[in-house]
């Protein structure tokens, strides 16, 4: 079973509540890596402390959570990732470094 596949077992779990769960992972995100949380503008201004429960947190936390899924969904196929790449590298003007 590939490590996607493995994921996608107990991904259900998880898509029941994207936005609790992808706001609990964008404030871990910001909390253990506190310079991350300057490449999302709209988060640069809330305290740590506040960024659990914060509905632009969780709401963001379901979009990434919503992409990741189809991700997982696609086994890592170029034609999902390609866009989504480009996008944060050109737009977002995010580097590689932060995706290892």
């Amino acid at each position: 079973m590939s490590d996607c596949e493995l994921i996608l077992a107990s991904w259900g779990k998880v898509e029941n509540n994207l936005a609790a769960y992808g706001g609990e992972v964008l404030t871990r995100l910001f909390t253990e890596h506190p310079d991350t949380q300057k490449l999302f503008p709209k988060f640069v201004g809330i305290p740590c402390g506040e960024l659990a429960g914060n509905a632009g947190v969780a709401d963001h936390g379901k979009t990434v959570l919503t992409k990741l899924g189809e991700i997982l969904r696609a086994k890592g196929s170029n034609e999902v990732i390609k866009p989504l790449a480009t996008t944060h590298a050109n737009k977002h003007k995010i580097a590689l470094n932060n995706f290892k």
